[in-house]
């Protein structure tokens, strides 16, 4: 039995615990006897004492667990039946007698789910991917790391969405007040992008198209269907062949709460539809429901939603939100709510009225 074996050739080969003490856990074996031997062997090692017959057996005894493994002599049994050539060996076949007994115990718990009338069957689909996803494969990785002058000397590759502004997986958080243009600019962005202009070049500069979802969360259809029509028009005289394929729009003016199973589960369906190389979205207080006690929590839990969209569907992200109200003439352009907002893009960009009067914008 791989269990006994790993166990009896450690007791011969202490010295070798920490190469095993990094993959192998004492509730991979299934084996109680070898269990708490394991365990005491981890105890012993971690407090820097040599883990010897003698140690562990008094560690065992410390914890009360000596006779249940059958004394002092069940050591002299396992070291009499050990190779002691390589204990490392017996890992991986522990390794996988263990997951696949997790794997087993997850289709029973969704099975007993999927069974139960009350559960509908989304929700209980929903609860066997989150079961399953508590899983962490065990495998034998090797190790990546690089020396610094190797890891400088590796080449630099990009995946532009939009040359020199947008790479593919980027996220982009644009922030202003109420009225100052956020949406404007997001479907401008949405459409330059889906026909191949780059849409911060003077002159209509040629960029390869990219397929882009444009989901709003606030304004009415017949709203973004004005707003983006002459936007269409105009891309039309600099492309005249454009494929409006290119651009998907998506709206849902009441909002969504990705923190809700049914909403989350639309919101990958439309994202999936469209296989979009670039999200445009927002705004982002529309995207979910928190209030300011679990504002913190409500963020952190949406940006791991998008993030596992994102890195799973591999798409660019552009949100839209409010900077927060400031007072007196002061008015910080930063992200309103969790500060999370401002740690979690790879950059932002915000802009407000330098004259009001001129009506001129600035942009950072």
């Amino acid at each position: 039995m791989a269990e006994e074996g790993l166990i009896g050739a450690l007791l011969l080969r202490p010295s070798v615990i920490a190469e095993v003490a990094g993959q192998l856990q004492p509730e991979d074996i299934l084996a109680p006897r070898m269990a708490n031997i394991y365990r005491a062997m981890l105890a012993v090692w971690a407090r820097g004492t040599d883990p010897t017959v003698e140690t562990i057996a008094d560690e065992c005894a410390a914890k009360g667990t000596l006779e249940t493994i059958g004394g002092r002599s069940q050591f002299v049994t396992l070291q009499a039946h050990a190779d002691s050539t390589y204990p490392a060996r017996y890992v991986p076949a522990i390794l996988e007698a263990s997951l696949r007994r997790r794997v087993i115990t997850r289709c029973r718990q969704a099975q007993e789910t999927a069974a139960d009338p009350s559960v509908s069957a989304s929700d209980a689909l929903d609860s066997a991917r989150e079961l399953f996803a508590t899983i962490d494969a065990p495998t034998d990785v090797p190790s990546e790391v690089v020396d610094v002058a190797t890891f400088c000397d590796g080449e630099d590759t990009y995946d532009w969405l939009v040359p020199n502004l947008l790479e593919r997986g980027d996220r982009l958080l644009v922030v202003a007040g109420e009225g100052q243009g956020k949406s404007v600019l997001l479907r401008q962005l949405a459409v330059c992008c889906a026909i191949g202009v780059h849409p911060f070049s003077v002159g209509a500069r040629s960029v390869d198209p990219v397929r882009v979802l444009l989901l709003d969360l606030e304004n009415p259809t017949s709203l973004i269907r004005r707003k983006v029509r002459p936007i269409l028009t105009k891309g039309r005289t600099v492309r005249p062949q454009l494929d409006p394929h290119m651009l998907g729009i998506v709206t849902r003016p009441g909002g969504i709460d990705v923190l809700q199973r049914t909403d989350a589960r639309w919101l990958q369906a439309q994202i999936t539809a469209a296989n979009p190389d670039l999200v445009v979205a927002g705004p982002l207080y529309k995207m979910f429901s928190a209030d300011e006690r679990k504002w913190e929590a409500g963020a952190a839990r949406v940006t791991g939603i998008l993030d596992d969209l994102r890195t799973r569907l591999g798409f660019a992200l552009i949100l839209e939100t409010h900077a927060p109200h400031g007072f007196g003439a002061h008015r910080a352009m930063r992200p309103v709510g969790s500060s999370i907002w401002l740690r979690w893009p790879e950059f932002g960009l915000s802009f407000a009225p330098v004259d009001k009067h001129a009506g001129v914008v600035k942009v950072t």
